[in-house]
């Protein structure tokens, strides 16, 4: 064993994270977005124990639907500053061209 001992070794109930996904056979944490529909370890591809945050998103969330979060203000106002912009100098470049 190396300097750091695995988590297994501690025994149960010494770490208390049952929020994140954990995978038995490869003895770590797994984020939660990289744990497959089949909520399968994406090293090993074994079933892992879903953390408690996971199936609360899950419940939340329902079958087959994603969160959807709302545009936010200033980047609205930005994107109307660069199209005001572009019309701007696409004006300047016909009168340019005009003359």
């Amino acid at each position: 064993m190396g300097l750091i001992a695995p988590m297994a070794a501690f025994g149960p109930g010494v770490c208390s994270n049952k929020e994140v996904p954990f995978c038995v056979d490869c003895d770590r944490y797994i984020s939660p977005g990289l744990v497959g529909q089949n909520s399968a370890c994406p090293t090993c591809g074994r079933p892992v124990e879903v953390g408690a945050l996971q199936e609360r998103a899950e419940a939340l969330l329902g079958e087959g639907e994603e969160e959807r979060f709302p545009i936010p203000w200033h980047l609205k106002v930005l994107v109307a500053g660069v199209v005001l912009y572009l019309l701007v100098r696409v004006w300047q470049g016909i009168s340019w061209l005009a003359n």
